[in-house]
């Protein structure tokens, strides 16, 4: 968390945790594992990662490439086993089913 954050936050805390899951919870940093990022890309934020496209490469195509989309995270990206991992679409009005997967 950014120290501008805690610092906005401090004039609500209530105390302080000492001992417990609180205490004994990991501190390695959750954003360790977030993808490389195109360098144009313009960075509103690091953890959680926001960046935008900038102008000129929107005007350039019709056709924003997938790697110069924007970006807008509130959490970090999950680490998943690529072969194991599957999500399932379920249409409950057309009675249709999806699965898909992630190749890469």
């Amino acid at each position: 968390m950014k120290q501008e954050v805690r610092d906005i936050l401090q004039q609500y805390r209530v105390g302080t945790l000492e001992g417990g899951a609180a205490a004994a919870a990991p501190t390695e940093d959750p954003y360790r594992n977030e993808p490389r990022r195109h360098p144009a890309l313009i960075v509103l934020s690091d953890k959680p990662f926001d960046g935008e496209t900038p102008v000129e490469m929107l005007v350039a195509s019709p056709v924003t490439p997938s790697d110069m989309f924007f970006v807008r995270h509130h959490l970090p990206v999950p680490v998943i086993d690529a072969e194991k991992f599957s999500v399932t679409v379920r249409d409950t009005t057309a009675h249709d089913t999806l699965f898909l997967t992630v190749v890469l």
